[in-house]
């Protein structure tokens, strides 16, 4: 039976809370904290005793318990620890950051205050205000996903039985695609990296576009992974570059091969006395950096042009134009997007092919790369044909 009861010293306090004393189900006794309202702190008293009753029958259990006292707690609550979750794993600052975004948003937009507020038909109509407002497909695709993964992880660590967000579908991304990238043909980058090295060679190589050009064109590595590249992670020897799980994006450690172009190219532009920790690209050029040496490489081809009817037809061509005539854009990402496209033209298998890519799903990339060497893809990588001359 429980009882209530205030301590000795707060007897006289209105405003000090009411005790009360209980024996749970495991016969064990309990003391909490009630109201300052008497009355309010037998209620509370009563529904102790019924709770205990209902699991000595067997109505309800621990588990049962769990999910209403987590069902109880704010959503704001689950969130935080949900992203210190994502943050004790390793994930990086800037995933972290759109994961908080886009699920505080979907918060703000739903005014949901707890996690079975979460329903279907709510985070559905929160989705179709984001194409709505004009968001892409891919953009309203990942919020999606990161809703569903807090509610997944809030499934797996008993704060719910289960949820049904998965039945809200996916958007189709091929048919809003918004930045659709293209390759450059040899004759592009070649007439590319010429630039580059001029340019280099203008700015007395203070801030090299060549060596960043080549090597992300011949390794398909991101802006990011070029960026904290370290000469640690260059393989003269073996003609090998790793990719470390802090800076690749599929978050595991990747060793991929080097065209002798690369090799080349890179222990010309080493220190002498280089750390192993040494960035390999002490500054990268930006993507208006880019778009200028695109520009410049396409206006000495026109000026190239014999006889007006060259010039013009060549000022209405797509070569090396920022955006082609069917919207599709060259950036430095495109780089990544030529190495595919050659690694196919040249008759490369899929499986290797998939490999130097790093392919993002990380279960297709067990399926196809476990039984790959890395010999396999050297010689697949040295296959292709080198791009315009070594910078000297």
């Amino acid at each position: 039976m429980a009882s209530i009861f205030k301590r000795t010293k707060y007897r006289k306090r209105k405003d000090r809370p009411w005790m009360i004393a209980y024996t749970d189900e495991n016969g064990h006794r309990q003391v909490v904290r009630g109201s300052p309202d008497k009355a309010v702190t037998r209620e509370i008293a009563q529904a102790l005793e019924d709770k205990v009753r209902k699991f000595k029958n067997g109505v309800i259990t621990v588990a049962d318990d769990r999910y209403v006292v987590q069902g109880d707690r704010p959503l704001a609550l689950h969130v935080k620890e949900y992203l210190d979750h994502c943050r004790h794993v390793g994930m990086s600052k800037g995933t972290l950051g759109l994961k908080e975004t886009h699920v505080e948003s979907m918060i703000l937009a739903t005014e949901a205050k707890r996690l079975s507020d979460l329903e279907p038909i709510v985070v559905e109509k929160f989705l179709q205000g984001l194409k709505t407002d004009g968001k892409s497909a891919r953009t309203v695709n990942h919020y999606r996903a990161d809703i569903v993964a807090l509610m997944n992880w809030a499934t797996k660590t008993g704060r719910i039985r289960n949820h049904s967000l998965s039945i809200i579908p996916k958007l189709n991304e091929q048919e809003d695609r918004r930045r659709v990238r293209r390759a450059l043909t040899n004759e592009e980058l070649t007439r590319l990296l010429e630039t580059a090295i001029e340019q280099d060679e203008a700015n007395r190589r203070y801030f090299p576009r060549y060596p960043v050009y080549l090597t992300a064109v011949m390794t398909g590595l991101r802006r990011n992974e070029l960026k904290h590249l370290i000469w640690a992670d260059v393989d003269f020897e073996k003609q090998t570059l790793r990719v470390r799980m802090n800076v690749g994006k599929a978050k595991r450690e990747d060793i991929i091969p080097l065209h002798n172009q690369v090799v080349d190219v890179l222990a010309k532009i080493k220190p002498d006395n280089g750390r192993a920790n040494g960035r390999v690209f002490n500054t990268m050029p930006t993507i208006l950096t880019f778009y200028k040496d695109i520009v410049r490489a396409r206006e000495k081809w026109i000026k190239e042009a014999k006889g007006d009817e060259e010039k013009k037809r060549r000022r209405q061509s797509d070569f090396l134009a920022q955006k082609d005539s069917e919207g599709r854009i060259v950036d430095l990402h495109a780089m990544r997007t030529t190495l595919g496209t050659n690694l196919a033209l040249n008759g490369v298998a899929p499986q290797i092919a998939q490999r130097i890519m790093r392919h993002s799903d990380y279960r297709t990339t067990l399926a196809h790369y476990t039984a790959l060497q890395t010999a396999d893809t050297i010689n697949a990588i040295n296959s292709l044909a080198g791009f315009g001359r070594v910078n000297s």
